[in-house]
């Protein structure tokens, strides 16, 4: 159990207590803390129990701001005191010990003061009744009397353990007095054994208060098995993320579907219904080689036999149904070997119909399944004379390059990139401008595991676009500038 103090945001001034997670904060109606602050993400981040006990939050929008002290994070074990930032809203994090020493100090706080005054009632008692002894015996034996007291039995000390319900105390032993009188002075007796016997019900009194005082709090409820759900979170989102796309798929079209289901690759490559979907949606475009890739990633992203076994029954389905395409023209420029250098793109016969508009990178932050991860949008757009080009015929190829640390030499990347060329749907028009989306992915340990095989160490460098129509090259981009120079790459 933990506590979240709200220190600005819609929710500014309030306390939530967390008895048990993951809990996911966001925008989203369907987030368990929603925070409809502008500036927060639709699932923005998660908490959830950390493998050492503790709580730890993970930022789930790649895109989106998490800090935890003013550092930013995308994953970090909270400790009692530490300032979140979710996007704009502010709030601090108060630790299990404190929450459940907050609780135990109200129901302690109460029984301690009436036990200590239970405590000196009985050693007034005690006095008085030593006191009453030494001035019978001093009146030259003119009264002799015996008095039995039977004293309650000490209070049990208050169990306030948070997990332990305590048992209500036993009802209280009689109290009784017996005076025997012989001689003179029976008033005096009769006074003390009165004096006594209210002193008595007064301590009765007190016992049964602390009966009656409430119970500490129960323990909070066994936290509910773990699902598959809750044991990858990302899953969760990409399932609702899933669901809204083919909800929205009559708006979106076909090449909005596409696009968001590549989004959904993206963040969890390891999700199986988005390849699943893809190759679908592709097959009813009639595009069986765009399916057949799909199955084809499938198999390099799942370690799950039954998504094994179906991907590798689906690429051999297809590629009995489609038999390798035929070579292509002379004029095309070939293919691009991963280890080998580019070579020169062969000038258009014709004057070029389609360019490069607008290149985007981003980098987002690490995460449990990548050391790095990029992705590059290539905008592309008409020129003046291309408004009726066929959309189906643009392709672009994008090669992205690293760096070795010791010798400088540049070289194509060993890590996830594209491998084929990228298409434009046949449904996209060129005069709206249409975005093809390529990544690059580094797997956790990946960096470790190139120097362990290949001996050298790796940066990442850029990134080089060559646009083609037909076949014949329209434009070509790269960042840095250099990669163009074909005294640069090997």
């Amino acid at each position: 159990m933990y506590r979240l103090f709200f220190l600005s945001g819609a929710h500014k001034g309030r306390r939530m207590v967390i008895r048990q997670g993951p809990v996911i904060l966001g925008r989203h109606p369907d987030s368990a803390i929603q925070l409809p602050d502008d500036g927060v993400a639709l699932q923005h981040a998660i908490l959830e129990d950390s493998p050492e006990g503790g709580v730890r939050i993970r930022c789930l929008a790649p895109d989106a701001r998490l800090a935890v002290n003013r550092q930013e994070v995308s994953a970090v074990e909270l400790q009692d005191g530490d300032q979140i930032e979710v996007g704009p809203v502010r709030l601090q994090f108060q630790g299990q010990t404190k929450a459940v020493a907050a609780g135990r100090a109200r129901h302690g706080g109460l029984q301690s003061i009436t036990l200590a005054a239970v405590g000196l009632l009985l050693l007034g008692q005690l006095g008085f009744l030593v006191w009453l002894s030494v001035w019978q015996y001093g009146h030259d034996g003119l009264v002799s009397e015996q008095v039995a007291l039977q004293t309650p039995a000490p209070l049990p000390a208050p169990d306030v353990a948070v997990n332990v319900q305590p048992e209500a105390p036993p009802p209280p032993p009689a109290v009784t007095a017996a005076v025997a009188v012989t001689s003179g002075g029976s008033g005096e007796v009769a006074s003390a054994a009165s004096e006594i016997k209210r002193m008595q019900e007064e301590v009765n009194q007190l016992r049964h208060e602390v009966a009656a005082l409430p119970p500490p709090a129960p323990p909070p409820p066994a936290p509910a098995p773990a699902t598959a759900e809750a044991e990858h979170p990302v899953w969760e989102l990409a399932q609702r993320m899933l669901k809204r796309a083919l909800a929205q798929a009559a708006d979106l079209g076909p090449a909005g579907l596409d696009q968001e289901l590549e989004k959904i690759q993206l963040m969890a490559p390891d999700f199986p219904p988005a390849y699943l979907e893809r190759a679908r949606q592709f097959e009813q475009r009639r595009l069986p080689r765009e399916a057949l890739a799909q199955w084809q990633a499938l198999q390099r992203h799942t370690a799950q036999a039954d998504w094994l076994a179906r991907a590798q029954a689906e690429i051999e389905r297809l590629a009995a149904l489609n038999p390798p395409p035929a070579p292509a023209p002379a004029t095309e420029a070939p293919a691009i070997s991963k280890y080998l250098p580019l070579p020169q793109p062969v000038a258009a016969a014709r004057a070029p119909l389609v360019r490069i508009a607008a290149l985007d990178q981003q980098k987002f932050l690490t995460n449990d399944q990548f050391d790095e991860m990029r992705v590059l949008r290539i905008t592309l757009a008409p020129i003046t004379n291309a408004l009726a080009a066929d959309p189906t015929g643009v392709t672009a190829r994008v090669t992205f390059y690293d760096q070795d640390r010791d010798t400088g030499r540049i070289v194509p990347t060993r890590a996830v990139a594209p491998q084929a060329v990228l298409r434009l749907a046949e449904t996209v028009k060129l005069e709206a401008q249409p975005v093809l989306t390529a990544a690059y992915l580094l797997p956790r340990g990946f960096r470790e595991q190139e120097s362990r095989a290949h001996g050298s160490r790796h940066r990442y460098y850029g990134y080089r676009v060559q646009v083609y129509y037909g076949g014949e090259l329209q434009d070509e981009k790269a960042r840095p500038m250099d990669l163009l120079a074909p005294d640069v790459l090997p």
